[in-house]
């Protein structure tokens, strides 16, 4: 699995950036592969609006973005922001 802290980590460097952009940043690797929000909805187990809130912005829980990047052939890898 490939890990989506390294692309995070490539686009974003500060902390309070990277978690105002995840839901953008799996949106961008979804369409990359050419996955509809409801192919991932159904790979994933996440609804297809809370899918669709997290890529324009919502919040998600920790497990639903767990879920998501798994079904995307990432891994969530969780560390500490140091401000």
């Amino acid at each position: 699995l490939k890990n989506i802290t390294q692309n995070i980590t490539m686009k974003y460097k500060d902390c309070q950036m990277m978690k105002m952009n995840t839901g953008e940043i799996i949106r961008d690797i979804r369409c990359e592969q050419k996955i509809t929000i409801g192919k991932l909805a159904a790979l994933s187990g996440v609804h297809y609006n809370t899918i669709q809130r997290f890529e324009t912005g919502g919040d998600a829980s920790l497990r639903n973005c767990e879920k998501i990047l798994t079904a995307l052939g990432y891994e969530l890898d969780i560390m500490k922001c140091e401000n």
